[in-house]
């Protein structure tokens, strides 16, 4: 459901940053198709938590509107949360 990402150095720095990211997705495949956050890229440690409260917070707002079937994007003040789908455009048959 939520996930940092960061590029580690082999020196094993860390950097100033970390890319947050969160899908809304329910159900038995979460985060695999349904709306992706998009817009925490570069968050800077000492801001963290406030960014996953807001992320958290943003998700139960989109999770709702989902199951409303209120279609997105979804638009925040930082974010934007759209439909991603990793199948899209491919000829599986």
């Amino acid at each position: 459901m939520l996930s940092l990402m960061a590029s580690v150095s082999i020196n094993g720095q860390w950097p100033e940053t970390v890319d947050v990211r969160c899908t809304g997705a329910k159900g038995k495949t979460p985060g695999i198709i349904g709306p992706w956050m998009k817009g925490r890229d570069q968050v800077p440690f000492p801001d963290l938590i406030g960014q996953l409260t807001e992320t958290l917070e943003e998700r139960e707002q989109v999770v709702a509107m989902v199951e409303e079937g209120i279609s997105g994007p979804y638009v925040f003040k930082q974010t934007v949360w759209s439909t991603f789908d990793p199948l899209q455009g491919l000829d599986l048959f």
